[in-house]
């Protein structure tokens, strides 16, 4: 018997006000126009065991306080889902009324041993 693996179409990108640990407990941001933005991914250059994001991640503008940015998460669901990764961000971020928070391109990197933002 084979078993087959199959990669999810689309992964999006969660942004949290706590670690989500391996369970997915942590706190995700919510409310004031925040969703979970979809991420497309290419390999690192020279790279076969490391994907980054290929283009901006770009979230909806603030349109109330989300709180404190400390981690990320990926999932393979726009609302609940599979969490398939998380790290915590470089830098907290205060996602207040009118910010937008974008990740530049291959900022956001996940590698065979881990994953890191």
């Amino acid at each position: 018997m084979q078993i087959s693996r199959v990669s999810p179409t689309n992964l999006y990108l969660g942004l949290f006000l706590s670690d989500p640990e391996e369970d997915a407990s942590g706190t995700e941001a919510s409310g004031g126009g925040y969703a979970r933005t979809q991420v497309a991914w290419n390999f690192l250059a020279g790279r076969v065991d490391a994907v980054g994001n290929s283009g901006l991640v770009t979230f909806p503008t603030a349109t109330a306080d989300w709180g404190v940015v400390t981690h990320w998460a990926v999932f393979d669901s726009v609302t609940g889902g599979n969490m398939l990764y998380f790290g915590s961000a470089n830098l907290a971020r205060d996602t207040s009324v009118g910010v937008v928070n974008i990740v530049p391109v291959n900022n956001l990197r996940i590698d065979a041993s881990g994953a890191d933002a």
